[in-house]
C-alpha cells in the first residue's frame, strides 16, 4: 500500500460506522485479518438490500439449497430428503397445493420445514390441519418438485396414518448481524426455530431419525426450562454431545443452561476432530460437502465416510501431506441382491485391509511425489455383474489379469479407478503363499491405470513393492467347512445403540433412588447387598416390559441373534492360530482382534440368552409392536442385569476385583480395583487362547472310561449316548429339509412328529427312544428359574452344574405339536457334550449321578498322569527327577511329616537348579460365579498355595541337607518353584510368590 492508501484505511478503522475490524495496525503497517467477519459484514450489506417481501423467498431458497447439496447423491434409493416438496391429497392428479423448502423422511416419521412468513396469521394452522387430515385418511402424497433424473420423473412418497409428522416453524430472519429474540412457551405443539437453527440441524444431524428423536425429547421427555443464548441449535448440539440425555440419572433438572458459544465450540471441535483432513474446496463432486457424510476417524490417519442420505454408500479416506487424497468407496447399489453381496462380502473386508496396509507402506512415496500433489484418486470396487452392465464395451472384463481388472478416467487431476477382483484366484493364492507376492501383484494391477498418468510415481511404486515382495505376508485367507445348516443371508446383526444403554441406566438409577440407596462407594458384600436390594424390583420391571410383546416374536428375534453370535464364536475359535504364516507383528494384531471380537460375542450371547429365557419363562401375549428400538432397549436392560449380577457375585467373593459406585444422581457404575494394564486383562486372555487346556492323552484309559461313560449316560437318561449324538447331528444338518414349516433367522420349525418319524427311519431307532432323546433337548420353560430343582425369583445364569434347564443345553422349544431350533445351537451343544466328557465334566450334573461318578474316576487317572508326563519331560531334558518325593522318606527324624510330598523334585546339575513342581488338576469353569467359587475353595478353604509355599520355604532353608541326603553334588543351588495346572489359572484373591503355569506352559519352560 502507498502512504495515501494507508491514511484512508486508518481513517476507516477509526470511524464509528463499521462494527467489526478487518485490519489491524502494527508497527506502522496495516495488516489484513483473515477472519469470517469479512463475509459476515458483506452478507449483512446484501441482506439489508433485500426487500422485506422477498426475504421469505430468500430464506426458503437457502434452505432448499442446503438440503439439495446434502442429498444430491440420492437418486433412486430410499428417500431421505425431498426438496423442494409439495403436498397433494389426490394421487391420480397430484398437483401440489402448497410448496415447502424441504421435508425429511425418517424411519420414525416426516419432518416438514414451514416458513410462517409465507402465510397470513390464521392460514398456517389451516395448512397444517389439512396436511394432518390427509395423513389420517391415507391420502397425503408428497412430491419432489423437480426431477433428479433425465427422464423427467419426480420422486414422491405416500404418508400413511401410522406415520408421525413434525413441523419446524421458522421465520424469515437470517442475518447474524442483527439481534433476534425468539420466545418459547411450554407445551408448544410444533418446533419453533430460526432458519439458522435448521441449517445447524441439517449439517450436524447423524440422520433424520436423530432430529426426530430430538423433537420428541423437547415435546415428550423434557420438563426442565432450557436457557439458551444461541438459538435452539445450541440446545440440539449440546443434546448430541450429552448422548441424547441431559438427565442420565434419577435427579430431575428444573433448568438446563446451554450456555454461550455452544454451537461455535461444537463447530470448531467438529472441524478439528473430523474435518481437518477433508478435501475442502477440491471441487470433487462426491466429496464437495463435508456435512453429507458421517465421519469416523480410524487408525493410521484413515477415516470412514458413510453417506448420510444414501444408504449403503461409503468407504475409507486418507489425505497425505502433499494434499493428495485416496478414497475407497463401496456402493451397495452395485449388488443386485443379497446373494451377490454375500459372494463378495469376505473379499471386501480382505481387500480393504490389504489396500490399507499397502497405503501405509507407500505413504512416503505418495507424499514425495510431485506428480500426485493436490491430486485425488478414487478407487471403487464393483462385482462382475455390475461391471458387465456399466461397461457395454466389455473392455474392462476383457483384460488379461491375475487378480484384479481395473481401468480409469481422469479429469482435472481427479482419477477414478474402478476395479473387479478375481475373487477365487485371489483367495486361493493368498491362502497358499508365504510372502507378500500376492499382495504386491494385486496392488500393482489395481494401480496400473496410474502408470499412464504418473509414470515416475508408478516406477517408484514398482521399485518399492519389489523390495517388500519377499517379506512375510500381512494379509491372509483361510477357508473351512461347517457341519451345520447355515445361510449367510439369514444372519442377524446384534446391535444396541448407545441411547438404549443410557435409558436403561437412567431407569436403574430411578429404582436405586426409590430404594433409598445412598450415593457412595461400596465394597465386597456391601456392594453385593446394594445390587441384591434392587435386583428383584429390576427383574420384575424387566419381565413386565417383556410381557408387553408376543413372546413368540421376541423369542424368534432373540434366537436369530443367539444363533448368529454362537456361529461367530465358533468361527472365531477356528480363525485363531490360523495365520501362523503372517508377519509376527501383524499376526499378534490379528490375534488380539479375534480375541476381542470373540469375547464381545460371548458377552453379547449371555445378554441375548437372558432375554430369550425371560421371554420363554413369562410367555407373554402382549399386543405391542416390537420395533427395533424397543427390542434394543430390552437387550440393553438384559445386559445391565447380567453385568450387575456378575459383579454382585464378584464382590461377594472378593473386594480386590471391583467395587460398586453410586453417583450423586444414583447412577450405578462398576469400577475396577485393578490398575490399568494388569495381567488379568489382555495378557490373561491371550494366555487362555494360546493354552486352551490340552494335555497328553492316555488313549487306552480314554477308550475304557468313555465306554463306561456311555453306559452311565444311558442309565441316567434312558437314552444311549450314541443316539443322543446322532439325533443332534441329524437336527444340525437340517432335519427333514423340505418339510419345514419355516426356516428364517437360521432357525427351523418342524412338526415334531415329522422329525421323530424321519429320524427313526434314517437311524433305525425305536420311536420311544427317539422321543426320549428329543425330550433331553427340549427346554422346560417353567423351570428356567430353577437351580438344583429349587425355584428362585431370578434366572441363575451364574450356575451351570446345578441348572439343567437352560437354553444353552436344551435348545429345542416345543410349541403345540411343533419344535423350533437353530442348527448352529444344536451343533454347539453336540461339541459341548463331546468336549466336556473328555475334560471330565458335563454341561450339567442334575439327574446324571452315574455319569458324574465315572467322570470323577476318569479325572483321577489324569491327576496322576500329569505328574508322570512331566517327569518324562524332565528326564528327556537331562534332569535328575523324583516324582511324589517325600523328604521324610530320606530321614524321618530330620524332616517333618506335615510338609507332605513334592509332586516333582527335579535337579539340573549343569545349571545348579532345583525345580519343585506342585501339580493340580482342576475343573473347567464357565461363569464368574463358578470361577470365584473355585478360587475361594482353592485359595481360602483348601489353601493349596500356602501348603506349597511351606514346602518352598523349607527347601530354601534346608536344600543343602536334602542334596547331601540324595548323594548329589553339593553346591549353591537356585530353587525354582512352579505350580502346574491342567489349564491357565491365576490367583484373584492374593499375590502368589511362585508362577502358576498351564501344562503346555510348564513343558515350554522346562524345554527352554
Amino acid at each position: 500500500m502507498d502512504s495515501e492508501m494507508i491514511k484512508n484505511v486508518a481513517s476507516i478503522l477509526k470511524s464509528d460506522y463499521i462494527e467489526k475490524k478487518h485490519f489491524i495496525e502494527t508497527e506502522n503497517e496495516i495488516v489484513p485479518l483473515a477472519n469470517m467477519s469479512l463475509l459476515v459484514d458483506l452478507y449483512d450489506v446484501w441482506y439489508k438490500s433485500v426487500a422485506e417481501k422477498d426475504k421469505a423467498q430468500l430464506v426458503n431458497r437457502m434452505l432448499t439449497g442446503v438440503v439439495f447439496n446434502l442429498s444430491k447423491l440420492e437418486m433412486d434409493e430410499t428417500i431421505n430428503f425431498l426438496c423442494p416438496v409439495g403436498f397433494s391429497n389426490n394421487r391420480e392428479n397430484p398437483k401440489p397445493k402448497y410448496q415447502f423448502p424441504f421435508a425429511l423422511v425418517s424411519s420414525k416419521g416426516i419432518i416438514f420445514a414451514v416458513n410462517k412468513s409465507d402465510y397470513p396469521k390464521n392460514e398456517l394452522q389451516k395448512v397444517i390441519d389439512e396436511i394432518i387430515q390427509a395423513k389420517n385418511t391415507d391420502s397425503l402424497f408428497l412430491l419432489e418438485l423437480y426431477s433428479r433424473n433425465k427422464d423427467g420423473k419426480c420422486r414422491g412418497i405416500t404418508v400413511t396414518r401410522e406415520s408421525d409428522i413434525k413441523f419446524m416453524i421458522y421465520d424469515s430472519w437470517a442475518n447474524p448481524s442483527e439481534t433476534h429474540i425468539m420466545r418459547h412457551t411450554r407445551n408448544e405443539e410444533y418446533q419453533y426455530c430460526t432458519a439458522f437453527d435448521i441449517v445447524y440441524y441439517l449439517l450436524f444431524m447423524k440422520d433424520a431419525d436423530e432430529l426426530h428423536d430430538y423433537f420428541d425429547f423437547l415435546t415428550k421427555e423434557n420438563d426442565a426450562q432450557i436457557l439458551g443464548h444461541g438459538g435452539d441449535s445450541s440446545t440440539f448440539l449440546m443434546w448430541k454431545d450429552a448422548d441424547h440425555a441431559f438427565e442420565k440419572g434419577a435427579i430431575k433438572y428444573s433448568m438446563i443452561d446451554v450456555g454461550f458459544d455452544t454451537e461455535n465450540e461444537y463447530v470448531v471441535d467438529y472441524y478439528r476432530k473430523k474435518l481437518k483432513d477433508f478435501p475442502l474446496g477440491s471441487g470433487d463432486y462426491i466429496l464437495d460437502n463435508p456435512f453429507s457424510w458421517n465421519i469416523t476417524p480410524k487408525e493410521n490417519d484413515f477415516y470412514e465416510y458413510v453417506q448420510k442420505g444414501k444408504a449403503g454408500f461409503g468407504g475409507l479416506y486418507r489425505l497425505f501431506q502433499n494434499n493428495c487424497y485416496f478414497f475407497f468407496p463401496h456402493n451397495a447399489k452395485f449388488y443386485p441382491d443379497m446373494n451377490e453381496y454375500l459372494k463378495y462380502k469376505d473379499a471386501i473386508f480382505m481387500i480393504e485391509d490389504m489396500i490399507q496396509r499397502m497405503m501405509i507402506s507407500i505413504k512416503g512415496i505418495i507424499e514425495s511425489s510431485s506428480e500426485l500433489e493436490g491430486c485425488s484418486v478414487q478407487v471403487m470396487m464393483m462385482p462382475e455383474t455390475y461391471a458387465r452392465k456399466s461397461d457395454p464395451s466389455g473392455m474392462l472384463l476383457a483384460q488379461e489379469r491375475k487378480y484384479v481388472k481395473s481401468d480409469s478416467i481422469i479429469s482435472n487431476r481427479k482419477i477414478c479407478i474402478r476395479f473387479v477382483p478375481i475373487i477365487e484366484t485371489l483367495f486361493n493364492d493368498i491362502a497358499k503363499v508365504k510372502d507378500r507376492t500376492v499382495e504386491v501383484e494385486f496392488f500393482m494391477e489395481l494401480m496400473q491405470p496410474l502408470r499412464n498418468y504418473f509414470p515416475y510415481f508408478y516406477l517408484q511404486l514398482e521399485k518399492h513393492l519389489e523390495g517388500v515382495r519377499t517379506e512375510k505376508k500381512e494379509v491372509s485367507a483361510m477357508s473351512f467347512s461347517i457341519e451345520y445348516t447355515w445361510k449367510q443371508e439369514q444372519e442377524s446383526i446384534f446391535r444396541v445403540e448407545n441411547d438404549a444403554y443410557i435409558a436403561v441406566r437412567k431407569h436403574i438409577a430411578e429404582v436405586c433412588y426409590m430404594a433409598g440407596i445412598s450415593s457412595g462407594s461400596y465394597y465386597g458384600k456391601d456392594a453385593t447387598a446394594v445390587v441384591r436390594s434392587i435386583q428383584k424390583e429390576l427383574i420384575e420391571d424387566f419381565e413386565n416390559g417383556v410381557k408387553k410383546y408376543n413372546y413368540l416374536k421376541l423369542f424368534e428375534m432373540s434366537l436369530a441373534d443367539y444363533a448368529t453370535l454362537l456361529h461367530e464364536i465358533m468361527i472365531h475359535r477356528q480363525r485363531y492360530n490360523s495365520f501362523e504364516d503372517m508377519k509376527d507383528e501383524v499376526r499378534a494384531e490379528v490375534s488380539k482382534k479375534i480375541i476381542k471380537q470373540r469375547e464381545e460375542a460371548k458377552h453379547n450371547l449371555r445378554t441375548v440368552s437372558y432375554l430369550l429365557e425371560t421371554a420363554l419363562y413369562n410367555a407373554g401375549r402382549g399386543q405391542e409392536i416390537l420395533s427395533t428400538e424397543k427390542y434394543q432397549y430390552l437387550l440393553a436392560y438384559a445386559n445391565w442385569l447380567v453385568v450387575l449380577g456378575d459383579n454382585a457375585d464378584m464382590c461377594y467373593f472378593t473386594e480386590d476385583e471391583v467395587y460398586v459406585e453410586v453417583s450423586g444422581e444414583y447412577i450405578i457404575d462398576v469400577e475396577s480395583q485393578r490398575e490399568a494394564g494388569h495381567h488379568f486383562g489382555e495378557e490373561l486372555a491371550q494366555r487362555m487362547y494360546d493354552n486352551p487346556g490340552h494335555f497328553e492323552r492316555d488313549y487306552s484309559a480314554d477308550e475304557q472310561y468313555f465306554e463306561k461313560a456311555k453306559q452311565a449316560f444311558e442309565i441316567d437318561s434312558g437314552v444311549p449316548l450314541e443316539t443322543f449324538f446322532t439325533l443332534m447331528y441329524y437336527l444340525e444338518t437340517g432335519g427333514k429339509i423340505g418339510s419345514e414349516l419355516f426356516y428364517r433367522g437360521n432357525a427351523f420349525c418342524f412338526w415334531k412328529e415329522d422329525i421323530i418319524d424321519d429320524y427313526c427311519s434314517v437311524q433305525n431307532v425305536s420311536k420311544s427312544v427317539a422321543e426320549k432323546a428329543l425330550q433331553l433337548l427340549c427346554i422346560n420353560a417353567t423351570k428356567l428359574k430353577s437351580k438344583n430343582n429349587v425355584e428362585d425369583f431370578y434366572l441363575p445364569i451364574g450356575e451351570k452344574e446345578k441348572r439343567c434347564d437352560r437354553y444353552e443345553v436344551k435348545p429345542v422349544y416345543e410349541y403345540d405339536d411343533m419344535v423350533i431350533y437353530s442348527p448352529a445351537v444344536i451343533h454347539y451343544l453336540r461339541d459341548y457334550w463331546q468336549n466336556s466328557l473328555f475334560e471330565f465334566h458335563m454341561p450339567y450334573e442334575i439327574g446324571m449321578p452315574a455319569t458324574k461318578n465315572i467322570l470323577i474316576a476318569w479325572k483321577r487317572v489324569y491327576e496322576k498322569k500329569i505328574v508322570f508326563d512331566l517327569e518324562k519331560v524332565f528326564k528327556d531334558n537331562g534332569f535328575n527327577v523324583r516324582p511324589n518325593f517325600e523328604l521324610m522318606n530320606l530321614d524321618k527324624k530330620k524332616y517333618p511329616q506335615y510338609l507332605g510330598d513334592y509332586d516333582l523334585f527335579a535337579v539340573d546339575l549343569k545349571t545348579k537348579e532345583i525345580w519343585i513342581i506342585e501339580c493340580k488338576f482342576i475343573e473347567k469353569v464357565e461363569t464368574f460365579y463358578e470361577m470365584y467359587r473355585q478360587q475361594k475353595r482353592f485359595f481360602k478353604e483348601d489353601k493349596c498355595d500356602e501348603k506349597f509355599q511351606r514346602r518352598i520355604n523349607f527347601l530354601n532353608e534346608n536344600y543343602k541337607e536334602v542334596i547331601k541326603d540324595l548323594k548329589l553334588p553339593t553346591a549353591e543351588y537356585k530353587i525354582k518353584p512352579y505350580m502346574c495346572v491342567n489349564k491357565v489359572f491365576v490367583s484373584r484373591y492374593k499375590e502368589i510368590a511362585f508362577p502358576i503355569l498351564s501344562y503346555q506352559e510348564m513343558v515350554e519352560e522346562i524345554v527352554k
